[in-house]
């Protein structure tokens, strides 16, 4: 999985578009905003995984916010064959129309369940960055999200 996986992002996205994502990613992930109190819940084990994907965003965001690593890390990902990012080589397990989701007004996101009983959730300020794929919130499994950007 490369840096702009963990973030849901192509690896042509622009560096704002990668800063407005990983600061998305930091608040819904943050264990102070999504913690678990009781180590016996089953809840726990959602807490360890949102901690696992933390890691994971805050490597991300080491590498890419600065453009000369940046530059250096795309290079590593073209002499290795390893994809970027959203592109035809990466792994997506399947697709769901925008208009098949639910929509939370409250929170401006959009969500569909998982096989896995987790869930995918996405915001409309995700779509407005261009975020195509979305990762469950308790598995690997990820969703490739059809829409289409209307002009107001």
């Amino acid at each position: 999985m490369s840096h702009y996986d963990s973030l849901g992002l192509s690896q042509s996205a622009t560096t704002e578009a990668i800063k407005k994502r990983y600061q998305r990613l930091i608040l819904q992930l943050h264990p102070d905003k999504n913690s678990t109190q009781d180590p016996q819940s089953s809840n726990a084990l959602q807490d360890s995984k949102r901690a696992a994907k933390l890691q994971l965003v805050l490597k991300a965001w080491e590498v890419l916010r600065d453009q000369d690593s940046r530059t250096e890390y795309d290079a590593s990902l073209a002499a290795t064959g390893t994809p970027g990012g959203t592109g035809p080589k990466e792994v997506v397990n399947g697709e769901v129309d925008l208009d098949d989701m639910t929509y939370n007004a409250d929170s401006g996101t959009f969500q569909t369940s998982c096989r896995c009983s987790g869930s995918y959730v996405v915001s409309e300020q995700d779509l407005e960055d261009g975020v195509e794929v979305v990762s469950c919130t308790t598995c690997s499994l990820r969703i490739r999200v059809l829409y289409s950007v209307m002009d107001e």
